[in-house]
């Protein structure tokens, strides 16, 4: 089973708007791992940052 089904089932009943993912947004997440996430968080979002 998905990972994405089981956080959906959990959060969805508590009162967050879990919504699953769809291709483009997790091609997004792939390539915001690691090293690429900090150049975003310094480079572009240096308020986030701190």
């Amino acid at each position: 089973m998905d990972r994405a089904v089981i956080a959906m089932g959990y959060l969805s009943p508590r009162g967050f708007a879990a919504r699953y993912l769809t291709d483009a947004l997790l091609v997004l997440m792939e390539n915001l791992r690691g090293e690429d996430a900090r150049y975003l968080l310094k480079e572009c979002l240096p308020s986030l940052s701190k």
